[in-house]
């Protein structure tokens, strides 16, 4: 009983929260609603990776519970000034670090951030091209790092940590 009340009152919140979308869809410009269906689209991702990260925990547990076994914990993963990128459980995607803030990557966005802090002519250099990288697929790494600026120096240091630290497959 009590599981309905809590789903009828989400799916209430959430229908007012769509109903304001809706409502501010006509005072957006064109390029505003390109940012929102690319945010939409990070967000929904997130989720399916977010998920998929929970199965694969899921399994662990289930294999330790099998085999009687228990991982040790690791340290926690070395940063270069503030960021570095972590292996998330299962192998299949990556957790960046940005100060504070630590986003969800796949491989396939890894080799993309690998291959862009590769090319440059310096790290601020690249770090800037990395930025625009951010922007255009991943928005939700420069917000959530709170880099306003293609001058970071956190992106600097991201473009040297991934340059010395990963290579690129041809």
């Amino acid at each position: 009983m009590a599981k309905k009340k809590a789903a009828a009152k989400a799916s209430a919140k959430r229908e007012l929260l769509a109903k304001e979308l809706r409502k501010l869809i006509p005072k957006i410009d064109e390029e505003g609603l390109v940012f929102l269906i690319k945010q939409s689209h990070t967000i929904i991702y997130n989720l399916h990776v977010d998920e998929m990260n929970k199965a694969l925990a899921r399994v662990d547990r289930w294999e330790q519970r099998a085999t009687g076994t228990v991982k040790k914990e690791e340290a926690a993963p070395e940063t270069y000034g503030g960021v570095g990128v972590e292996s998330a459980p299962g192998g299949g995607s990556y957790v960046l670090v940005i100060g504070t803030a630590r986003n969800i990557l796949s491989r396939i966005e890894l080799r993309k951030l690998v291959a862009v802090a590769k090319t440059g002519s310096d790290d601020a250099a690249r770090g800037e091209q990395l930025y625009t990288w951010f922007q255009k697929h991943r928005g939700d790494v420069l917000f959530d790092g709170r880099i306003g600026s293609r001058h970071n120096p956190l992106l600097a240091k991201l473009a040297r940590y991934l340059r010395t630290h990963y290579t690129v497959k041809n």
